[in-house]
C-alpha cells in the first residue's frame, strides 16, 4: 500500500507542477500555429504574467480568460499518464518475473493508451477555447474536432510516449556505458529525458501543426500551412519525466522505509 501511495502522490505532484509551464507554452504554440496570434511569445508572457499576478485567475474557474481550463486538461494529462506508468512499474517490479526492460516497455504501452486519449481530448479543448477572429472561425470553432486531426494528435502523440517512456531508459543506458558523469551536463538518465523526445520534435511538430492548421480551415487546408517554420517546443515528457523519476525514487524510499 506504501509504494502505490507512492505511486499516486508522485503523480499528482508531477500533474500540478508540470501542467502550469506546459499549459501556457501549449496554449501560446497552438494559438500561434491557428492564426489567432502572431505572436506565441507574446501569449506566453500574457500567460505568465497572469499566473504571477493573477494566480486565481489561472488556478480558479474564470470567465475572462481560458488558462483554467487549459491547466485542468494539462494537469489530467499528466497525473493520469504518470499514475498508469508508476503503478505498471511497481506492479511489474514487485512480482519479480519482468526484467528492467520489459517493465519499461509495459509501463510504455499501459501509460501511452491513456495519455494518447486523454491528450487528444486536451488538444481538442486547446482548439475550442481559441478565441474565433471572424464568424467563420466562429463556426469552425463550435464543430467538432475533425477525426482527421485527432487521429493526428494520437499520432503524435504515440511517438512521444514510445520516446520518453521506451527509448529513453535504452538511451541512459547507451549514455552511461559511453561517458563518464563529468562528461555529461546532467545525469544520464536526465540527458536522454531531454534528448530523446527533443530528437522527434522536428517529425513531432510538424504532425501537430497539420492537425491545427486542418481544424482551423474546416479541412481546406493549404500545401502552405505545411510550410510554415517549425519552432521549438519544450519536450514536455522528457520534463516531466525527470520529475515523475526523483519523485518517485524519493517516495519509494520512504515507502519502504530506506530514509
Amino acid at each position: 500500500p506504501g509504494i502505490f501511495a507512492s505511486d499516486f502522490a508522485t503523480a499528482t505532484m508531477v500533474g500540478i507542477s508540470a501542467a502550469i509551464p506546459i499549459s501556457v507554452i501549449d496554449y501560446s504554440i497552438m494559438a500561434k500555429v491557428a492564426g489567432v496570434t502572431d505572436s506565441s511569445k507574446r501569449e506566453l508572457i500574457k500567460g505568465a504574467k497572469t499566473l504571477f499576478t493573477s494566480p486565481q485567475k489561472f488556478f480558479l474557474p474564470c470567465a475572462e480568460n481560458h488558462y483554467f481550463t487549459v491547466y485542468r486538461a494539462c494537469t489530467t494529462v499528466y497525473f493520469s499518464t504518470y499514475l498508469f506508468s508508476n503503478t505498471t512499474k511497481s506492479l511489474c517490479e514487485s512480482s519479480g518475473k519482468f526484467t528492467y526492460d520489459q517493465t519499461n516497455l509495459m509501463a510504455g504501452i499501459c501509460s501511452g493508451f491513456i495519455n494518447i486519449a486523454l491528450t487528444v481530448w486536451k488538444d481538442g479543448i486547446i482548439l475550442k477555447v481559441l478565441p474565433p477572429k471572424n464568424a467563420e472561425d466562429l463556426k469552425i470553432a463550435k464543430a467538432p474536432v475533425p477525426l482527421f486531426s485527432r487521429a493526428m494528435f494520437a499520432t503524435r502523440d504515440m511517438l512521444t510516449c514510445i520516446a520518453a517512456f521506451t527509448i529513453a531508459p535504452k538511451v541512459a543506458d547507451w549514455l552511461s556505458g559511453r561517458y563518464r558523469p563529468d562528461q555529461l551536463p546532467l545525469s544520464s538518465a536526465d540527458c536522454s529525458q531531454i534528448v530523446t523526445p527533443a530528437a522527434l520534435q522536428t517529425a513531432t511538430t510538424l504532425i501537430h501543426i497539420t492537425a491545427i492548421r486542418y481544424q482551423r480551415t474546416g479541412g481546406n487546408l493549404a500545401m502552405a500551412d505545411l510550410t510554415k517554420s517549425l519552432k521549438d517546443k519544450v519536450p514536455a515528457f522528457g520534463i516531466g519525466g525527470i520529475l515523475n523519476r526523483e519523485a518517485r525514487w524519493s517516495l519509494l524510499d520512504k515507502a519502504e522505509g530506506k530514509q
